[in-house]
């Protein structure tokens, strides 16, 4: 699997893709089944990205073109069950031929609006256009289907027989009713029948007249309209089943005329809902002001990267996001820095990338160069498993077991493995498991607060750059806001670790800034020197 579930949610991939949105119902059920692209399929994924640029620039946001043919989009509708009776040789009804004529229509029209060879080559277009006017026999070509008196003399003429028959028909029966009502002093209502008191005169007298029919009737009421005679009703029957088995037989005429036509037909579905998709990922991308990715095998590099659901929470609470510039390379990387300093952040940043890269998307980055990753796996956050009886601890390993099994060519993402037990253990454990992945063919990023960690041979990293004092004195006087204190004084880049740098401690300094007793901040910090001092004096 390239990414579970449990990783897709840490990494709010769902929430991103929200304004992912594709248009035409084949479009949606292409999406449903979508596929991340995956080593081996560089080309294919350059080719896509190179494809998504190209049709942006031809269609570019909120232009008149694009409008168009999103319009084109969304009024199409799904030829697929219908192609597939076809292809069975059944005979398709009056509404099947509506729908398929309204997608040939649309698919017309936007090959209209898009450069050659965009979406239909020349002789697909030709195609198209037979298709089109074969349901379109008589006059201009419109989006609507009927069954045109052009597609046989033989129907025209019966229609035109059958009009006729009917004219006369209702002429006949409004003379009748006419004569009827003059006669009884009658009034008919909405439905064309006369309803008089059950019993009376009028009632009496109204069953002896050979043209009416006593419909039904009511405990007070009688209800009466024109019988029509049998002659004329056997004549316009026998006229009307005509006419139906000469439609029925221009219905199998066109189906067997479309049945050669079934591979192009789904060939054209699929393009339609491959152009579909491209630019619902257009579109996507534009809201996170999305850059295309470059394959690199060697390296993912970052430059100016956010990730772009978080980024719409700050700026929902006017903040902005601060963009990470990172180079990870096989092996480990290390992010440090102080609480609250963004590196989980920077971390669900990484792998959203990396996602939204592989899904084919542009993404949220001033540039970005990576490989395709044989899967994504994240650690991260509270992992608590109550159903299984694990702690966070306990779930936090068992993830990190199944990941061993992965194989090669992955990124991995964790998040502060070994913090769920005692500080020794989880130091130690951390450590190891750095030294794990620094060993083996795959990306590993690990977020951690153990010095130990810094210490494994081979694993490069990165600290948040952290508070800055001068900054936070600057703004004189902190919000009253504890977070938005914090705020001011962090700077969330990612700076490269230099030689021998170390963890920081900043733990204490903020547990002040927020708040916390003194007097409790002030032992904390007895206490700790006077560990330094005894490890000091012990080395």
């Amino acid at each position: 699997m390239f990414c579970d579930k449990e990783t897709m949610r840490v990494l709010h991939l769902n929430e991103c893709l929200n304004v992912f949105q594709p248009v035409t119902p084949m479009g949606r059920e292409t999406w449903r089944e979508l596929k991340p692209f995956l080593p081996g399929e560089e080309e294919a994924w350059q080719r896509s990205l190179a494809e998504q640029a190209e049709w942006q620039r031809l269609l570019p946001d909120g232009s008149k073109e694009r409008n168009q043919v999103l319009l084109h989009l969304a009024r199409m509708p799904d030829p697929d069950p219908i192609v597939a009776k076809l292809k069975q040789g059944r005979a398709l009804q009056l509404t099947e031929w509506f729908h398929m004529k309204a997608f040939l229509w649309h698919l017309f029209r936007l090959s209209d609006l898009l450069p050659p060879l965009c979406l239909l080559s020349d002789a697909d277009r030709r195609d198209v256009h037979t298709l089109l006017r074969a349901l379109n026999p008589g006059g201009p070509l419109v989006p609507s289907f009927w069954i045109d008196d052009a597609y046989d003399p033989a129907l025209a003429a019966n229609r035109k027989l059958l009009k006729k028959y009917e004219r006369e028909r209702e002429k006949r029966k409004e003379q009748k009713a006419v004569d009827l009502e003059t006669r009884y002093s009658l009034r008919r209502n909405r439905l064309g029948e006369w309803v008089v008191e059950r019993g009376s005169p009028l009632d009496l007298a109204l069953r002896e007249e050979a043209e009416l029919i006593r419909v039904r009737e009511t405990v007070y009421d009688a209800v009466y309209h024109l019988a029509e005679p049998e002659q004329e009703s056997r004549e316009v029957g026998e006229l009307t089943m005509r006419v139906e088995a000469l439609e029925r037989e221009i219905l199998e005429r066109l189906t067997a005329f479309f049945l050669p036509y079934a591979p192009k037909l789904e060939d054209w579905i699929n393009r339609v809902a491959h152009f579909d998709l491209q630019l619902a990922r257009i579109r996507a991308a534009e809201t996170w002001r999305g850059t295309k990715p470059v394959y690199d095998p060697h390296r993912m590099e970052i430059r100016g990267g956010f990730h772009p659901w978080m980024a719409r929470m700050l700026e929902a609470e006017g903040k902005e996001c601060t963009p990470i510039d990172c180079v990870l390379h096989q092996g480990t990387t290390v992010v440090i820095g102080a609480n609250m300093g963004g590196k989980t952040a920077a971390l669900k940043t990484m792998g959203m990338i990396a996602l939204l890269s592989q899904y084919g998307f542009f993404v949220p980055a001033a540039s970005c160069k990576l490989p395709l990753f044989a899967w994504v796996r994240g650690i991260i956050g509270d992992l608590q498993d109550a159903e299984a009886g694990l702690s966070s601890f306990g779930s936090e390993i068992a993830r990190l077991r199944d990941s061993m099994d992965l194989g090669d060519g992955g990124l991995l993402l964790l998040d502060e493995i070994g913090r769920g037990t005692n500080p020794a253990e989880g130091a130690a454990l951390a450590r190891a498991i750095a030294g794990h992945f620094t060993r083996r063919r795959l990306w590993s990023v690990h977020v951690t607060h153990y010095q130990e960690v810094l210490e494994v041979k081979g694993v490069r990293g990165y600290r948040v750059a952290g508070f800055s004092r001068s900054r936070e004195q600057q703004g004189s006087l902190l919000p009253e806001d504890l977070q938005q204190a914090i705020a001011v004084g962090m700077d969330y880049r990612l700076l490269p670790l230099k030689p021998g740098e170390t963890i920081p401690h900043e733990a204490l300094w903020i547990a002040e800034r927020l708040g916390l007793d003194p007097a409790i901040v002030e032992e904390a910090k007895s206490g700790l020197r006077k560990e330094e001092e005894s490890g000091w004096k012990k080395n």
